[in-house]
């Protein structure tokens, strides 16, 4: 009898001690990396916000290439869904927008299968300079009671920080490919489908020296001559080059508007519709030529020829902006 005396003395010390273990053992757990990406802000946010790019850098996709997602809402915007179901390493769940500001996402985590189980994650995207960005990726989670006495089993810190760490690494690789492939002088490139257009210009071949002389001008002479047509403008005022010629000075160019027909006493430009590549240029005109040089680099890097006429539409200029750094220029070029 004293044997089983002294098993019962053990089993209740056993028990203590697991319920010690129970109540001492945290059950609320944080998960943190960091990563330094070199790109601009804008590349490495819109990759993490978006639900559609997750799949090019998620830890978990290699887990299961067959896997199945779907989104639900509007992409990027405070709920959306973005639902997954795979084979038993990735399991079936579902991730939730739930806050967005310029420089944190939250989401609710819910897991479905293999077992039941809500956490919170989120990421803070910081501007490190005008090119390089730190990315802090983070996850708010628990074991109930009397479950996290099953943690350093578990090991959380270890299993999920090793697959964020793995995460991070190919958002990296991601973001900075695509500077790699799609910036040049830190003026991001973005191919676009350019729709038909009609302009009505005046054109000229002048100098260098005159060319916002000749803006001034035939700006508002085709306001002025549009209007008298009872047509409307399509676009912003535009310049467009088809000779610049620095050894002589000069330049051929038109100074103009979109518009919905022709008019008497300007000439008319069509351009068709067809792929086109932008550079939105912030600052002074005269900073424009950076952006221009940087479109001439890609072009090179891409094996692209030049097509005609070289476009800069003045979104917002002194006319409409007191703040030169707020001016936007689009810089447009096309290819043959």
């Amino acid at each position: 009898m004293k044997i089983l005396k002294y098993i019962g003395y053990g089993f209740g010390v056993l028990l203590l001690l697991v319920v010690v273990l129970i109540i001492a053992m945290p059950s609320q757990f944080t998960i943190v990396r960091k990563a330094t990406i070199k790109a601009p802000k804008k590349v490495v946010y819109e990759r993490v916000i978006y639900f559609k790019n997750f799949p090019k850098w998620s830890p978990w996709q290699d887990f299961d290439p067959k896997m199945t997602t779907s989104i639900k809402g509007e992409d990027g915007k405070v709920g959306a869904v973005y639902e997954w179901s795979g084979n038993d390493s990735v399991g079936k769940g579902t991730q939730s927008i739930t806050a967005v500001t310029e420089e944190r996402i939250d989401l609710d985590l819910h897991f479905i299968t293999p077992f039941e189980s809500h956490s919170k994650t989120d990421y803070v995207v910081k501007a490190i300079s005008e090119v390089e960005t730190e990315i802090t990726w983070t996850l708010h989670t628990s074991l109930p009671r009397p479950l996290n006495i099953f943690g350093p089993i578990f090991n959380l810190e270890e299993s999920v920080g090793k697959d964020y760490e793995r995460g991070l690494t190919k958002l990296k690789t991601l973001c900075e490919t695509y500077v790699a492939e799609n910036y040049r002088g830190g003026f991001e490139i973005v191919e676009f489908d350019f729709p038909e257009r009609l302009y009505v210009v005046k054109k000229g071949s002048i100098k260098m020296t005159e060319i916002e002389k000749f803006y001034g001008v035939n700006f508002s002479k085709a306001v002025e001559e549009i209007k008298k047509a009872n047509l409307l403008m399509t676009t912003p005022p535009t310049g467009l080059y088809w000779v610049w010629d620095e050894a002589k000075g000069m330049v051929e160019m038109a100074a103009g508007f979109g518009a919905t027909g022709e008019v008497k006493g300007l000439e008319t430009v069509k351009i068709p519709a067809q792929k086109a590549y932008k550079i939105a240029f912030y600052g002074p005109s005269s900073g424009t030529m950076k952006a221009h040089l940087a479109m001439d680099e890609y072009f090179k890097a891409k094996g692209f020829q030049q097509g005609l006429p070289v476009m800069e539409e003045y979104a917002a200029d002194a006319t409409t902006e007191k703040d030169s750094t707020k001016w936007l220029t689009n810089v447009v070029y096309f290819k043959k």
